[in-house]
């Protein structure tokens, strides 16, 4: 089972992916930290303390990353451009 340090790896790596402009891999890294949250149970300790994810939150985040992503890969690799195709035989 992931531990919270694998946690803050994984998001300490999809930011510095975002902000280097590596999208495609700070949008697999945030899935990858939103699978440990969902996976991780909150957790009660004797002192009292505890550990409790924002599930809901976490995922909304995510979705707004992906999308963020997205838009400045399509940014950067430029328009889709069609054009057609002709064959010739030498």
């Amino acid at each position: 089972m992931a531990t919270l340090a694998d946690l803050q790896t994984k998001t300490d790596a999809a930011i510095a992916a975002f902000e280097s402009g590596n999208y495609a891999t700070a949008s697999t890294l945030a899935q990858s930290a939103l699978l440990i949250i969902a996976t991780t149970p909150d957790t009660q300790f004797d002192g009292g303390d505890q550990i409790r994810f924002d599930r809901q939150g976490a995922t909304m985040a995510l979705q707004s990353i992906v999308r963020t992503c997205n838009q400045r890969r399509a940014v950067a690799n430029g328009p889709v451009l069609e054009r057609p195709i002709e064959y010739r035989r030498g």
